[in-house]
């Protein structure tokens, strides 16, 4: 084994409004600081932690006296890890899809190109698959805390593997709407999607009733009662 490397997932998530398609990119960021640049070289991952392997176990806890707590900090290196991948992205190889095998509790992706990465202790970004699904599209809304409507969709893990934790950065047409952590997804599970407000629909929120009623022995139960009106607007020249 080899220190001073690391590599995490990131993902691209674009949606097409008009075909309602939504295309999905894995990314893998890599850096190291081996004290040697890698040049042109072939590059295999794995999923496997090693240092992961331990079974949990639970430990009894123990009541004392409090004493005063003295915490140390320190500067972490990957504090703005995230950004300097986005500084680092690199899309200017050739997309080929990587061999993908299935270990007994991981996987290992072999990326069908050549890669540069220097010993500089930064992020650099290269795509290793992408598929196109077709996506549920859908509004939501929610009247009594907002009158703002989100446009949201649902697709599905069809990567044929489990697709792990990591940033996700989401555009609706070829316009960037937001980033989010995407969770653990495993094949053919869902993947949900915010593709942020919709400024041509409005929902309204009127309370037009209420009363109370009272009931039980001696009326000492109390039951409150109201109704609302919602009204939704659509301001789209399309239904």
């Amino acid at each position: 084994l080899i220190s001073g490397v690391r590599w995490n997932s990131s993902y691209e998530n674009n949606g097409d409004s008009n075909t309602e398609k939504i295309s999905i990119g894995q990314f893998v960021n890599i850096k190291q600081s081996t004290g040697e640049d890698w040049n042109n070289v072939e590059l295999e991952i794995s999923t496997a932690k090693p240092s992961a392997g331990t079974i949990p176990e639970i430990t009894p806890i123990y009541h004392e006296k409090a004493k005063p707590l003295i915490v140390f900090t320190k500067e972490r290196d990957d504090l703005f890890a995230e950004e300097k991948v986005m500084k680092k992205a690199n899309k200017s190889i050739s997309f080929f899809e990587p061999e993908v095998k299935e270990e007994t509790t991981s996987f290992t992706f072999t990326l069908p190109f050549k890669v540069s990465i220097p010993s500089d202790n930064n992020f650099y970004k290269f795509q290793l698959a992408e598929r196109q699904e077709k996506g549920e599209f859908f509004y939501y809304a929610v009247p009594k805390l907002s009158s703002s409507v989100f446009l949201t969709a649902t697709t599905k893990n069809n990567f044929g593997y489990p697709l792990l934790a990591g940033n996700a950065n989401v555009y609706l047409d070829g316009m960037f709407i937001s980033t989010f952590n995407l969770p653990k997804t495993l094949p053919h599970e869902e993947i949900n999607l915010s593709f942020g407000q919709d400024e041509s629909i409005k929902v309204d929120r009127k309370q037009v009733r209420r009363f109370t009623e009272y009931f039980g022995i001696g009326d000492k139960n109390v039951r409150i009662h109201y109704e609302y009106l919602i009204t939704l607007k659509n301001g789209k020249k399309r239904s």
